[in-house]
């Protein structure tokens, strides 16, 4: 079974302790209301899509990515599993494991990023977006687009 490890929290010195005056971009890796520090949110959001494509493409358990999504968000990838899953089980098992080609993260405010991914594996590449927000001092996915249909 692949075990899921995300990126520990960075932490952030206050802004007194910096040396630019204007606004400082670390400044989104601190939950709003929060000064607990967030897992520096590239990596977090590359091992996130990672395990969830693992998942969608059934070799991952589902239960791994719960803490990190949304009800509705996981119920989406437990779907997409569950069918690639049976579809592996028709195959002898053989399936490669999913490939983070690019990734892109915009932060439209504080403790928000939307993140754009491509993502390969033998028989395709695909698009996936989706929406993190800071959370208890950690990042949640509250949002998933995945390119294409899951096959039947």
């Amino acid at each position: 079974m692949l075990h899921l490890v995300l990126p520990e929290p960075v932490p952030v010195a206050p802004a007194s302790a910096r040396d630019d005056a204007g606004p400082d971009r670390a400044d989104i890796n601190v939950a709003p209301g929060n000064a607990s520090p967030l897992p520096e949110p590239r990596s977090w959001a590359a091992s996130f899509i990672q395990a969830a494509m693992e998942v969608t493409s059934g070799l991952r358990p589902p239960a791994q990515l719960v803490r990190w999504t949304t009800p509705e968000v996981h119920g989406t990838i437990v779907r997409r599993g569950t069918l690639a899953a049976r579809a592996l089980r028709s195959n002898n098992g053989m399936s490669a494991k999913p490939q983070l080609r690019a990734l892109r993260l915009c932060a439209p405010r504080s403790g928000v990023y939307e993140v754009s991914a491509v993502i390969s594996d033998p028989e395709r590449v695909r698009a996936v977006a989706f929406r993190m927000e800071a959370l208890h001092g950690r990042w949640r996915v509250t949002e998933l687009e995945m390119q294409g249909r899951a096959e039947n």
